[in-house]
């Protein structure tokens, strides 16, 4: 069915999405049984209602990235304190269901643990929270899909 073998369809996808601001090739890596999340149904991501905006009562917290990331975008984390849940929102206001789950909280420790799949393993990643600062660390499996380590600080509203 493809012209190009998996490998360099993959290597192709993984180059597009470092200079895109939307990864509109993840479903050729997905075809290829790559390490990719798997893709939702149409060739654009569904955004998902996002979590409500931080308020003093405490039930979401905005955490937004101090630097850019190496391709140009910027991300942010919308943490609901209600009931654990949280959504990546990408340039200001795209959020995705697949970049959206569950986070776990001990002390200062938080356990990120997102619906996306992946064929190597569960997609996760490790908070620090000191202050108002948010250090992210994201395991291998993602670091492998163009996630990168950041800090992020709490938004004030």
């Amino acid at each position: 069915m493809w012209s190009l073998p998996c490998r360099t369809l993959t290597t192709l996808a993984r180059s597009f999405a470092r200079h895109a601001r939307f990864v509109a090739i993840v479903p050729i890596a997905v075809a290829c049984g790559e390490s990719t999340p798997a893709a939702p149904t149409s060739p654009v991501p569904t955004p998902v209602a996002p979590v409500p905006a931080s308020s003093d009562s405490g039930h979401a917290v905005l955490y937004q990235r101090v630097a850019r990331m190496s391709s140009g975008m910027t991300d942010a984390y919308r943490l609901s304190e209600a009931d654990s849940t949280f959504v990546i929102v990408f340039n200001g206001s795209a959020t995705y269901d697949a970049w959206a789950g569950k986070y776990q909280r001990t002390d200062s420790l938080l356990l990120f643990h997102y619906k996306a799949t992946n064929i190597q393993g569960e997609l996760a990643a490790t908070g620090i929270l000191r202050g108002d600062t948010l250090v992210l660390s994201y395991n291998t499996i993602m670091h492998d899909t163009d996630f990168e380590d950041g800090k992020y600080v709490r938004q004030r509203h």
